[in-house]
């Protein structure tokens, strides 16, 4: 990872758009296998059964408290004082 954030470093001091097209995609190759390897061990540390658990969205319903009346208050603050 670091070797490829300086050759963009580099590249970017140069005026060659060719080089710095590679470095971009070399430093993009680098940070996905990253990110696969933190998602790897996010899931292995979050044991089996837990690779679907908080991926996509919530069943319809599924946001409504358990009674199924919401506990929301729509409110407006009003200062007194600025009146």
């Amino acid at each position: 990872m670091d070797r490829s954030i300086t050759e963009m470093k580099d590249a970017l001091k140069g005026d060659d758009m060719e080089k710095v097209k590679k470095a971009k995609d070399a430093l993009i190759q680098v940070s996905q296998k990253l990110g696969e390897a933190v998602y790897k061990a996010a899931q292995a540390k979050a044991g089996p059964g837990a690779a679907g658990a908080g991926a996509g969205p919530a069943p319809e319903g599924a946001k409504a408290s358990a009674g199924g009346k919401d506990d929301v208050v729509d409110a407006e603050v009003v200062d007194e004082k600025k009146k």
